[in-house]
């Protein structure tokens, strides 16, 4: 299943989302062996919907919307196999992102990052469960394991609850400092290619207007190779710079990835801790 150039052609044209989907559910079908395999499909329906909806906002050309969504299917296949982590999807989309960052401008590049940030990446976990894990034809079932607490070491638990709240505190503001660390980071090596862009292009001045005073001793076919020459510099520091940012960016993201994934898991195992411990009331009779 592949969103491809007749299947973009029938959709481009804005539609209501029902039409949409009616359109992709006829081109983009899958074979179903249990009834979650069709749940399954229309979340996945769902999600090319988003991600064409907001490409187009965002005015992508055909061509790149076709590579965003193929980067995008790819990624999702990736997340049906169970090996695959989030680590390795960050991997993935890292080393792919670079390869359409030619067909991409920098502002489309980094709006279509912010898709995936906001979908597959934040809510990786999610889809892992929803695409990946097998579930019965009529149930839907998950292994929950839950902490529950000594009865007799109740007082000791309120105790230290404080603490596991001040642990909490001490991790996330560990990603928030990392995060500006990053910053600052390529803050700086941001300001170091714009200074060596700076002298460069001073450089190119001087030769071009002061160098030589009134008299060119130059012809112009030569001053210009000699131009030509010092302009090199320029163009590949403003290439350093594209990559610099798009390496920030991916830095974030992966930070972002941890923070969240973080979250997730300990507001998972505070609602297994309330499901399953005893209230004070109960422990005094």
């Amino acid at each position: 299943m592949s969103l491809k150039k007749e299947i973009f052609n029938k959709i481009s044209i804005p539609k209501n989302k029902n039409d949409f989907l009616s359109i992709i559910r006829q081109e983009l079908t899958g074979s179903y062996k249990l009834r979650s395999d069709l749940w399954r499909h229309e979340i996945y329906l769902e999600l090319i919907f988003d991600l064409v909806n907001f490409s187009l906002s965002k005015g992508f050309r055909e061509e790149q919307l076709l590579a965003c969504s193929d980067l995008f299917e790819n990624s999702i296949d990736l997340i049906r196999k169970p090996p695959f982590k989030l680590i390795n999807l960050v991997d993935y989309l890292t080393d792919n992102l670079k390869k359409l960052s030619p067909l991409l401008n920098d502002q489309n590049l980094k709006r279509f990052i912010d898709f995936l940030e906001e979908t597959i990446l934040t809510h990786f976990n999610l889809y892992k469960f929803v695409f990946c894990f097998e579930k019965d034809d009529n149930t839907i079932s998950e292994n929950k394991i839950f902490y529950s607490p000594n009865k007799d070491s109740y007082e000791t638990n309120f105790v230290a609850k404080p603490y596991n709240v001040w642990l909490y505190d001490q991790k996330i503001n560990l990603f928030d400092k990392k995060e500006e660390e990053i910053k600052l980071k390529f803050q700086y090596k941001r300001e170091q290619l714009l200074n060596a862009e700076e002298n460069a292009t001073q450089l190119i001045n001087f030769v071009k207007n002061d160098a030589f005073g009134e008299e060119k001793p130059l012809d112009d076919e030569t001053m210009k190779k000699m131009i030509d020459h010092f302009s090199n510099p320029t163009l590949k520091i403003t290439k350093q710079i594209l990559e610099i940012d798009l390496e920030e960016v991916c830095y974030k993201i992966e930070n972002l990835r941890k923070k969240q994934s973080f979250i997730n898991s300990e507001e998972h195992q505070q609602k297994g801790k309330e499901a399953v411990s005893v209230t004070p009331k109960t422990k005094k009779k």
